[in-house]
């Protein structure tokens, strides 16, 4: 599969060849590593992908309750 340049960089942050079998730590991974985003551009990333967002709120949950 060819991937775009931004997925091409996603993937070298992540440390990763392809997207496949990402396990809860890896996304945990990824999603910390928005922190390190200017607010503007992560604010952007996180509009884009509404199932993420939905994802990520549900793990803080998990993360809260332990």
């Amino acid at each position: 599969m060819e991937y775009t340049p931004i997925e091409r960089d996603v993937l070298s942050i992540m440390q990763r060849t392809d997207f496949r079998n990402l396990s809860k730590n890896d996304v945990i991974s990824f999603a910390s590593k928005i922190g390190e985003l200017r607010p503007d551009v992560a604010k952007e990333l996180l509009a884009q992908y509404p199932e993420f967002v939905k994802l990520m709120k549900s793990i803080s949950i998990v993360i809260l309750k332990e």
